[in-house]
């Protein structure tokens, strides 16, 4: 399968990373003068060929789906490449996902729904070098996410639920699309003031999910650019996290377990003298997240030493993960059916929350057509009716 890439996207990308002609012909195995053409007009380009520039320029694969240029700095910034994922071709499926999130926010970009509020261009505006503590307080007061609010939410899946309503009342959309965790596991895309994040709906764990959201949204109040970003653990090396990445994973932790309050944890406190697996999972249950984002958050805030940050990782990945994992893999029962309910919310998820009810109302009042509707919503028209009886019974 082939994507299409411009021209002007192609030339910003070699420029950027100061590389003649050439040089960058000889890399990917194509003539001068194609290079030429490329930038000139843009080019379809296979997965595989799209691999080959992106490891040649150590960028992840996504810069190259960009609709604007990348602006010229002195180093390359924001690589966005997790150890092990340079040399990986990109999955279709995840390509796939990347233009149908960039469809569905030209569609939102073009409707009378509200742009990204003034308090949160206020964060935006705030200097790059803010601290992430600081950012994420600001944002807590935006969403109405505060320490009663978080324990009114009963779990993972309820906090990224209310979230991703309060993310849409500013102006910032969420998609869930299919795409391989392995690859990526969530992306920002952009257009003017208008914001859409993508999470991958085969992330079966709530707390991934729920961090991948808000690491995200990290990007955004940082004033991030569209393009995928891995989400991969980092093996304990944070120093192959870029500068932005790093700031993301602060400002999500910061977000879920504010500094003051959980250094005066009674159960992280206990951490300093002993890691007790027991306590871990009650930090974890108790601020809304993973047992590994807690380990993480000690180690950063330094309750815990680098040794038993890599000690409990490393347990976490070899251990921990494989037996969860084993247990979600159990067979489901034969003949157990999901009912019809669960495909029409997987199309909302997938169009949005916000937007569906958008499209839904329009459609509902006679301004547009089903056939108008179906093409914004990118859904079936098997669901369509279904949709608007579940937005209609005030879903």
């Amino acid at each position: 399968m082939k994507y299409f890439v411009k021209g002007d996207v192609l030339a910003s990308i070699r420029n950027r990373y100061l590389m003649p002609v050439r040089a960058f012909a000889d890399k990917v195995k194509e003539e001068p003068d194609t290079i030429k053409e490329w930038e000139r007009c843009g080019a379809e380009l296979s997965t595989s060929k799209m691999d080959l520039i992106s490891s040649t320029i150590s960028c992840h694969w996504s810069v190259l789906l960009r609709d604007d240029p990348l602006p010229i700095v002195e180093r390359p910034k924001s690589k966005r490449v997790a150890n092990g994922h340079r040399h990986t071709e990109p999955e279709t499926v995840t390509l796939v996902a990347y233009r149908e999130a960039h469809r569905l926010l030209d569609n939102i970009y073009l409707s009378d729904l509200a742009k990204i509020n003034k308090t949160v261009k206020d964060i935006i505006k705030m200097p790059k070098d803010t601290d992430p503590e600081i950012i994420a307080s600001h944002f807590r007061t935006v969403v109405g996410f505060d320490t009663a609010k978080r324990r009114s939410l009963s779990n993972h899946r309820a906090v990224y639920t209310y979230l991703v309503g309060e993310l849409e009342k500013i102006g910032i959309f969420v998609s869930e699309q299919e795409f391989n965790t392995d690859d990526i596991k969530g992306f920002l895309i952009s257009k003017d003031d208008t914001y859409l994040i993508a999470i991958s709906s085969l992330d079966k764990f709530p707390a991934s999910r729920l961090f991948t959201l808000l690491h995200e949204t990290g990007h955004i109040l940082i004033g991030g650019h569209s393009s995928a970003c891995d989400f991969r653990d980092m093996n304990g090396d944070l120093s192959k996290a870029d500068t932005e990445e790093r700031f993301c994973d602060s400002f999500a932790a910061a977000v879920l377990m504010p500094k003051t309050e959980f250094e005066n944890d009674k159960h992280a406190i206990a951490m300093k003298s002993k890691l007790d697996n027991d306590t871990l999972n009650k930090l974890a249950t108790s601020y809304r997240t993973s047992y590994l984002a807690v380990v993480r958050r000690l180690y950063t805030l330094d309750m815990i030493s680098y040794t038993n940050y890599t000690k409990k990782t490393k347990e976490f990945f070899d251990d921990i993960l494989p037996k969860i994992i084993a247990v979600m893999r159990k067979p489901k029962k034969e003949g157990f059916v999901l009912p019809r309910s669960y495909y029409v919310n997987q199309e909302i998820r997938k169009a949005g929350k916000s937007f569906t009810d958008f499209v839904i109302n329009k459609y509902g009042t006679g301004n547009i057509g089903s056939g108008e509707a179906k093409r914004l919503l990118g859904v079936d028209t098997r669901y369509l009716v279904e949709i608007e009886k579940m937005v209609g019974a005030g879903r």
